[in-house]
């Protein structure tokens, strides 16, 4: 939880940072450049948190785990998070 919090100051952080400078630069650089950064990180996020993997696939690697794993998963998740494949 901890990361995530410093990951989210860490990016309102260079948000401003590129907020500023295309303020005072009056240039449409300063937002192409942090357009295609976001758009980079959205598509690597999807990429790493598995979205485009199809149901059946999710379900057969949570079904083929192994239990020390899925534990081991499972807490450095946390506790207020479940799978949505779980009851399937």
């Amino acid at each position: 939880m901890i990361s995530a919090k410093i990951s989210l100051i860490s990016g309102l952080f260079v948000t401003l940072i590129i907020f500023v400078l295309s303020f005072f630069l009056n240039s449409g650089l300063c937002q192409r450049i942090s357009g295609w950064i976001g758009l980079i990180l959205i598509i690597a996020t999807i990429i790493t948190s598995g979205s485009l993997i199809s149901g059946d696939r999710q379900r057969a690697n949570d079904n083929t785990e192994a239990t020390n794993d899925k534990k081991q998963r499972e807490s450095t998740r946390g506790e207020n998070n479940t799978s949505t494949t779980r009851g399937l």
